[in-house]
């Protein structure tokens, strides 16, 4: 593929020869003659100077004096090279074929170029849209709809009542609509609550291996556009997430949360049950927020804080042990310790 086809599909500026044949997508420090790579800051510098490959996705202002390669110049080199990714390596398109050992219910609707694998269950009243493609041993209960050009990985488990929109991509292992953990005490028995909500899914979501999302108590559980949930998360009854949200693997989020749109929650992250995060804030890694977060915010620790205020008490502790070493000897040179 010539370097002009790929400059149509990105916007961008090339400064050398367009017709330069590009082979393949590399990251920087593997890349050779007929690759093509991409440039994200200081951290690969050095990796720059010794960059063997035909061209380099980079900012204007990070080129350097002197360089070997035709750049690429753009604003945002990661969303480029992840867009010229797909020119080589294209998502997987779901096929027309139904395996004869799949079992599809009476009153299923099954759209057009759907692909379901072997021993999958589709139960009745489920809807599957056009195109969209399911795996083998994945089970889709009763009155279920999944959108359009969906792709559903085979093992994932898919409860009553949930809805699904179209282009999202669930991982296997995830559980999709299975019963809240919702508890009332009759003396010293746990009587369980019945959890009738579902679950409602947008459009272009993506769901992890292994995530659990559960059913809401009376309204649904709600995941709106654009959401994209990693591997290993835990998303309770009742939770609001609102779209283009992002939530990193481990996280767990207690029962009717509201996430705001554009929040981002990193690895570990535990969110206690009724709080509300605002829109375009940050949780960090292994923070446990314990607080309702305004927007716009950038919280870490346990309890999550303000960060400007979580690094001012970690630097503090920090000095604790010198600053009781000091006291001690103050104290000493008064006799007023032993």
């Amino acid at each position: 593929m010539k370097l002009k086809e790929i400059a149509k599909l990105i916007s961008c500026e090339i400064l050398g020869d367009h017709d330069t044949e590009i082979e393949d997508v590399r990251p920087i420090t593997r890349a050779n003659k007929g690759h093509i790579t991409f440039f994200l800051g200081k951290r690969f510098k050095n990796a720059l100077k010794e960059c063997k490959a035909s061209a380099v996705i980079i900012k204007k202002d990070d080129l350097p004096e002197d360089y070997s390669f035709i750049p690429v110049i753009t604003d945002n080199p990661y969303l480029a090279f992840q867009k010229v990714m797909t020119l080589f390596y294209p998502p997987r398109q779901a096929s027309s074929g139904i395996s004869k050992s799949c079992i599809i219910k009476d009153g299923a609707n099954i759209e057009e170029n759907v692909s379901i694998g072997d021993l999958s269950v589709i139960m009745e009243n489920s809807t599957i849209g056009r195109g969209t493609s399911i795996g083998n041993l994945v089970s889709i209960e009763e009155n279920v709809t999944i959108g359009r050009d969906c792709i559903i990985h085979s093992g994932v488990k898919i409860y009553p009542n949930v809805k699904i929109g179209s282009g999202c991509i669930i991982h296997s292992g995830a559980v999709i609509g299975s019963d809240g953990f919702g508890y009332g005490r009759e003396g010293m028995v746990n009587k369980k609550i019945p959890h009738i909500g579902g679950v409602i899914i947008g459009d272009d979501v993506e769901i992890g291996a292994n995530s659990t999302i559960d059913a809401g108590t009376l309204d649904p559980t709600i995941i709106e556009n654009g959401v994209k949930i990693d591997n290993l998360v835990h998303i309770a009854h009742n939770v609001f997430v609102g779209e283009n949200s992002i939530i990193v693997a481990q996280a767990g989020i207690a029962g009717s949360v509201r996430i705001e749109k554009n929040v981002t929650l990193a690895g570990q992250v535990g969110v206690a049950g009724h709080l509300t995060i605002g829109e375009n804030s940050i949780v960090a890694a292994q923070s446990g927020v314990t607080k309702s977060i305004p927007p716009k915010s950038y919280y870490f620790g346990y309890p999550a804080k303000p960060a400007n205020q979580a690094k001012r008490e970690i630097a503090a502790v920090a000095q604790l042990p010198e600053l009781i070493k000091k006291l001690k000897e103050l104290l000493k040179k008064e006799g007023l310790y032993d």
